[in-house]
């Protein structure tokens, strides 16, 4: 991760470690001012009523922004989907091909796909029955 992003993360953090801890405060205070407004010697019971419930709403509210900033922490954490390139060739052969069975230099057994393989642009083929490894040279027609 670099400085910058590990910078971000923690301010990030930190500022909803404060978030959440700012919507406790309000909450409770929120429930002291409900619950005092039904205390008998409130003269204004409906003034610490809605303080109370205005001080709850607060309070939710700040919870709120402080889980929608820990979710965007913890996405942002996460490490990015791996991606698969697949390249796919195909040739066009032009003319009559008459195909052949592949067939192995050293012991002549019948080779499959599974046998040929491309490495640094060359084609070697591998036989599973003797161990022989050789590359295909492909002389020209003419």
């Amino acid at each position: 991760m670099s400085t910058n992003k590990t910078t971000t993360t923690i301010v990030i953090a930190l500022v909803g470690l404060i978030a959440a801890f700012c919507g406790c405060f309000f909450n409770f205070f929120g429930v002291l001012w409900v619950w005092a407004a039904f205390g008998p010697q409130e003269a204004n019971p409906g003034g610490r009523l809605v303080q109370g419930i205005v001080m709850l709403v607060v309070g939710l509210l700040i919870w709120g922004g402080a889980a929608v900033g820990i979710y965007f922490l913890w996405r942002r954490m996460q490490p990015p989907p791996e991606q698969k390139i697949t390249v796919e060739q195909k040739i066009d052969l032009t003319g009559e091909i008459d195909l052949e069975k592949l067939k192995c230099r050293n012991c002549g057994a019948e080779l499959d796909k599974d046998s040929i393989t491309v490495a640094e642009g060359a084609v070697v083929v591998s036989c599973p029955y003797c161990g022989t490894s050789y590359q295909m040279v492909e002389e020209p027609k003419w």
